[in-house]
């Protein structure tokens, strides 16, 4: 799947037919990020794909006039190139994060995330979570998913980190709501993602109280935090994060309390 999170920037979790079967769909929704939305059946592209200061040649195209599917097809070098970087990949099922960055509507930037070894990742007493990949895994509507991190990171100006045992979420019809922390003076930063298109729809930071409208004002997501700290040096002493009704008064339909309660 490939994720738009900003007018010239979109990412990619790669998967098993991005090693091994040399291309990826792209989404109906995406389309208008490559320019392709106005392919016929049986129409293709080529573009370049710039990878670590090498051009590989790729085709944008619309597979048959019986499917709407348009694919980003490269060819066998790329996909050996994607193994020499991550040689395990396929092994372990465990994939990478890819960058796109969009110079014009042929070409195009690969990047992928810092990957962080086992020894990274388990500093700060294991209280971080150096998320590379993605934010959260989730289910929607039997559909398995999960919030990259860079579409949360396009929105700020500092690095999102998940905190381990501590990081929440839930559900409210097809929104999936997650608070996170940061290394940052911000309070903290609460999100709204859509899991039907696959989208980052809200994302608040900055503030001890902060609210994320979703569903033309059907739903608030808020936090409140009395006493927020710097992973690393002290925990987080007390969170309230949860979903609040504005037609129903404020009742807060859910919530959840992270860190020491007030009793």
């Amino acid at each position: 799947m490939i994720t738009v999170v900003g007018e010239s920037d979109a990412i990619k979790q790669m998967d098993f037919s991005s090693f091994m079967r040399f291309g990826t769909a792209v989404p109906v929704e995406t389309r208008d990020f490559f320019e392709i939305s106005n392919f016929r059946p049986g129409h293709q592209e080529k573009v370049v794909l710039l990878l670590n200061g090498i051009e590989y040649s790729a085709n944008l195209q619309r597979v048959d006039s019986s499917s709407r599917v348009t694919r980003l097809m490269w060819k066998k070098d790329l996909c050996d190139q994607f193994n020499k970087l991550f040689p395990n990949a396929v092994k372990n099922n465990s994939y990478p994060v890819m960058n796109i960055h969009k110079r014009n509507s042929r070409y195009y930037e690969l990047s992928f995330e810092k990957q962080f070894d086992e020894e990274e990742i388990s500093d700060c007493d294991n209280h971080i979570s150096f998320a590379t990949k993605h934010l959260l895994n989730y289910t929607f509507s039997g559909k398995k998913g999960h919030i990259p991190i860079k579409a949360v990171k396009s929105y700020l100006d500092f690095d999102p980190v998940l905190e381990f045992e501590r990081k929440t979420a839930h559900f409210e019809g097809k929104y999936i709501v997650f608070l996170l922390s940061a290394f940052s003076d911000q309070a903290g930063i609460i999100g709204v993602w859509d899991c039907e298109q696959e989208t980052l729809v809200h994302v608040s930071d900055g503030s001890s109280v902060l609210e994320a409208t979703i569903s033309d004002n059907e739903v608030w997501a808020y936090m409140e935090v009395s006493s927020f700290v710097m992973p690393c040096r002290r925990m987080v002493s007390h969170v309230r994060f949860g979903v609040m009704n504005p037609r129903d008064g404020g009742t807060v339909i859910k919530f959840g309390i992270i860190g020491p309660s007030e009793d």
